[in-house]
Protein backbone atom coordinates (compact mmCIF):
# COMPACT_ATOMS: atom_id res chain seq x y z
CA UNK A 1 0.00 0.00 0.00
CA UNK A 2 1.28 3.43 -0.93
CA UNK A 3 2.04 5.86 1.87
CA UNK A 4 0.84 8.78 -0.27
CA UNK A 5 -2.93 9.16 -0.41
CA UNK A 6 -4.24 10.79 -3.60
CA UNK A 7 -7.87 11.84 -3.93
CA UNK A 8 -9.83 14.03 -6.30
CA UNK A 9 -13.17 15.78 -6.14
CA UNK A 10 -16.14 14.70 -8.23
CA UNK A 11 -17.24 18.31 -8.59
CA UNK A 12 -14.11 20.51 -8.37
CA UNK A 13 -10.94 20.43 -10.55
CA UNK A 14 -8.65 19.48 -7.66
CA UNK A 15 -6.25 16.76 -6.60
CA UNK A 16 -5.39 16.34 -2.91
CA UNK A 17 -2.36 14.40 -1.70
CA UNK A 18 -1.58 13.59 1.94
CA UNK A 19 1.20 11.73 3.67
CA UNK A 20 2.76 11.42 7.10
CA UNK A 21 6.46 12.25 6.93
CA UNK A 22 8.79 10.95 9.62
CA UNK A 23 10.39 14.23 10.61
CA UNK A 24 9.33 17.47 12.33
CA UNK A 25 7.84 20.21 10.15
CA UNK A 26 10.92 22.45 10.38
CA UNK A 27 13.10 19.71 8.88
CA UNK A 28 10.52 18.87 6.21
CA UNK A 29 10.40 22.57 5.29
CA UNK A 30 14.20 22.66 4.97
CA UNK A 31 14.24 19.63 2.67
CA UNK A 32 11.29 21.00 0.67
CA UNK A 33 12.69 24.50 0.12
CA UNK A 34 16.51 24.31 -0.06
CA UNK A 35 17.99 23.53 -3.52
CA UNK A 36 20.71 21.20 -2.24
CA UNK A 37 17.97 18.98 -0.81
CA UNK A 38 15.35 19.43 -3.55
CA UNK A 39 17.68 17.95 -6.16
CA UNK A 40 17.89 14.71 -4.13
CA UNK A 41 14.19 13.90 -3.88
CA UNK A 42 12.28 15.85 -6.55
CA UNK A 43 11.07 13.89 -9.60
CA UNK A 44 13.60 11.13 -10.35
CA UNK A 45 15.80 12.14 -7.42
CA UNK A 46 18.45 13.69 -9.67
CA UNK A 47 16.76 17.01 -10.37
CA UNK A 48 18.78 19.96 -11.54
CA UNK A 49 17.68 23.15 -9.80
CA UNK A 50 17.92 25.62 -12.68
CA UNK A 51 16.16 28.50 -10.92
CA UNK A 52 15.05 28.90 -7.31
CA UNK A 53 14.25 32.50 -6.40
CA UNK A 54 12.63 31.62 -3.08
CA UNK A 55 10.53 34.68 -2.35
CA UNK A 56 6.94 35.66 -3.07
CA UNK A 57 6.83 36.34 -6.79
CA UNK A 58 10.09 34.49 -7.39
CA UNK A 59 10.33 31.87 -10.11
CA UNK A 60 11.45 28.28 -9.84
CA UNK A 61 12.47 25.69 -12.46
CA UNK A 62 13.66 22.15 -11.88
CA UNK A 63 14.73 19.75 -14.62
CA UNK A 64 15.12 16.01 -14.56
CA UNK A 65 16.13 13.46 -17.18
CA UNK A 66 14.26 10.19 -17.50
CA UNK A 67 15.77 6.80 -18.40
CA UNK A 68 15.21 7.49 -22.09
CA UNK A 69 17.19 10.74 -21.93
CA UNK A 70 14.12 13.01 -22.16
CA UNK A 71 14.50 16.17 -20.08
CA UNK A 72 11.39 17.11 -18.12
CA UNK A 73 11.22 20.71 -16.97
CA UNK A 74 8.88 21.78 -14.17
CA UNK A 75 8.42 25.48 -13.45
CA UNK A 76 6.31 28.06 -11.70
CA UNK A 77 6.41 30.90 -9.23
CA UNK A 78 6.16 31.22 -5.47
CA UNK A 79 2.86 32.82 -4.43
CA UNK A 80 2.85 32.54 -0.62
CA UNK A 81 5.57 31.52 1.84
CA UNK A 82 4.83 30.90 5.53
CA UNK A 83 8.00 29.17 6.80
CA UNK A 84 7.55 25.66 8.16
CA UNK A 85 3.75 25.80 7.71
CA UNK A 86 2.52 26.67 4.22
CA UNK A 87 3.81 27.16 0.70
CA UNK A 88 1.71 28.14 -2.32
CA UNK A 89 3.21 27.96 -5.79
CA UNK A 90 2.18 27.63 -9.39
CA UNK A 91 3.24 24.52 -11.28
CA UNK A 92 3.59 23.74 -14.95
CA UNK A 93 5.36 21.21 -17.12
CA UNK A 94 7.32 23.05 -19.79
CA UNK A 95 6.15 22.05 -23.26
CA UNK A 96 2.95 20.38 -22.05
CA UNK A 97 -0.61 21.51 -21.43
CA UNK A 98 -0.17 24.59 -23.68
CA UNK A 99 1.79 26.42 -20.99
CA UNK A 100 -1.02 26.11 -18.43
CA UNK A 101 -0.09 26.36 -14.76
CA UNK A 102 -2.02 25.06 -11.80
CA UNK A 103 -1.85 26.28 -8.21
CA UNK A 104 -0.48 24.03 -5.47
CA UNK A 105 -0.97 24.68 -1.77
CA UNK A 106 1.33 22.66 0.47
CA UNK A 107 0.77 22.53 4.22
CA UNK A 108 3.12 21.03 6.78
CA UNK A 109 1.41 20.28 10.09
CA UNK A 110 3.82 19.36 12.88
CA UNK A 111 2.19 16.48 14.75
CA UNK A 112 4.26 17.07 17.90
CA UNK A 113 5.71 13.56 17.87
CA UNK A 114 8.55 14.05 15.40
CA UNK A 115 6.27 13.59 12.38
CA UNK A 116 4.61 15.96 9.93
CA UNK A 117 1.22 15.65 8.25
CA UNK A 118 1.76 16.88 4.70
CA UNK A 119 -1.14 17.97 2.49
CA UNK A 120 -1.03 19.27 -1.07
CA UNK A 121 -4.06 20.62 -2.89
CA UNK A 122 -3.65 21.23 -6.62
CA UNK A 123 -6.26 23.42 -8.31
CA UNK A 124 -6.65 23.16 -12.08
CA UNK A 125 -8.43 25.47 -14.50
CA UNK A 126 -10.72 22.69 -15.76
CA UNK A 127 -11.84 19.18 -14.90
CA UNK A 128 -10.28 18.03 -18.18
CA UNK A 129 -6.88 19.40 -17.16
CA UNK A 130 -7.19 17.72 -13.77
CA UNK A 131 -8.20 14.42 -15.36
CA UNK A 132 -5.28 14.65 -17.78
CA UNK A 133 -2.90 15.03 -14.87
CA UNK A 134 -4.46 12.04 -13.10
CA UNK A 135 -4.04 9.94 -16.26
CA UNK A 136 -0.41 11.02 -16.72
CA UNK A 137 0.97 8.68 -14.06
CA UNK A 138 1.60 11.55 -11.67
CA UNK A 139 0.41 9.52 -8.69
CA UNK A 140 3.23 6.98 -9.01
CA UNK A 141 5.78 9.72 -9.61
CA UNK A 142 4.59 11.72 -6.61
CA UNK A 143 4.61 8.62 -4.40
CA UNK A 144 8.17 7.78 -5.42
CA UNK A 145 9.32 11.38 -4.84
CA UNK A 146 7.75 11.37 -1.37
CA UNK A 147 9.51 8.08 -0.57
CA UNK A 148 12.79 9.75 -1.57
CA UNK A 149 11.93 12.77 0.55
CA UNK A 150 11.21 10.63 3.60
CA UNK A 151 14.53 8.78 3.15
CA UNK A 152 16.36 12.11 2.84
CA UNK A 153 14.66 13.34 6.01
CA UNK A 154 16.05 10.35 7.89
CA UNK A 155 19.56 11.26 6.69
CA UNK A 156 19.09 14.89 7.70
CA UNK A 157 17.87 13.86 11.15
CA UNK A 158 21.08 11.90 11.70
CA UNK A 159 23.19 14.86 10.56
CA UNK A 160 21.39 17.32 12.87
Amino acid sequence: MKALKVTHSATEPTITMTRILNAPAALVWKAWTEPQHIRRWYSNGTAKVVEHDFRVGGRWRYEDTDQDGHVWAFAGKFVEIAPTHRLVNTFGVVGMFDGAELTETHTFEDMGDGRTHYTSVSVFDTMEARDGMLQSGMEDGADTSMDRLDALLQELKVEA
